[in-house]
């Protein structure tokens, strides 16, 4: 009869050492199980961040390399018009750059910042730039326009004209042409400077792109 309790015993024993061997091995496998489940999902969040800041990436790349040639393309065109010899060619040089100028101004969305002091040639941001951008390029054409016109209509001739008319009028006359005469002078004035203000604006669009495109070149290496 012991003997007999002593085999039911052991096999109790083996069985219940069996049951938590097996146990531990189940508890074993479904946390190795939860933690490669854990370790993959995290992997792919890794990866998935990854490729979003490499796609960023790109994109601000590639959107870099469009503004510099475009950009390169306005510039070209307001050169063009004032180097021009010929006024038959200018409407042409004329609707080229006011083209080109639209479509660099479309690379700068809205940006408006209130109440904040932005400069233009921040070295720091470009937080706020883009509206003074298309106020530049802006800017431009309006001053290129008139310039252009002005050549077209031989405008500083005419004017040139019209004041040595009232001079003549004005001897032995009475009535006083001076303000007259002053206006047409200040025209003569302002359109004699238009081609070194056109000059001006567009030294400082090339040196305000340039690090504009230098700021988001160093967020594009941190992969944003």
């Amino acid at each position: 009869m012991d003997v007999f309790i002593n085999a039911v015993s052991e096999n109790i024993v083996e069985i219940v050492s069996l049951v938590s061997a097996g146990a531990i091995a189940i508890v074993s496998a479904i946390q190795s199980r939860k933690s490669q489940l854990e370790t993959n999902l995290l992997t792919e969040k890794l990866n998935q961040i990854n490729v979003d800041a490499n796609l960023k990436a790109s994109a601000r790349i590639e959107w870099i390399q469009n503004v510099r040639n475009t950009t390169s393309k306005v510039l070209s065109a307001y050169y063009a018009i004032l180097r021009s010899l010929s006024d038959e060619d200018l409407p042409d040089l004329f609707k080229d750059a006011y083209e080109q100028t639209q479509l660099l101004m479309l690379y700068f969305g809205c940006d408006k910042v209130e109440n904040v002091d932005i400069e233009l040639m921040s070295k720091d941001t470009n937080q706020g730039k883009n509206e003074l951008i298309i106020d530049l390029l802006e800017g431009m054409q309006i001053k290129t326009d008139l310039f252009v016109c002005g050549r077209i209509n031989n405008q500083i001739e005419r004017d040139q004209q019209k004041i040595e008319e009232f001079l003549e009028l004005s001897q032995g006359n009475e009535t006083n042409y001076s303000d007259q005469i002053d206006k047409l002078r200040e025209e003569i004035l302002l359109l004699n400077n238009l081609p070194n203000q056109i000059k001006s604006d567009a030294k400082k669009l090339r040196e305000a792109i340039s690090l504009y495109l230098k700021i988001e070149w160093d967020i594009a290496k941190n992969g944003n």
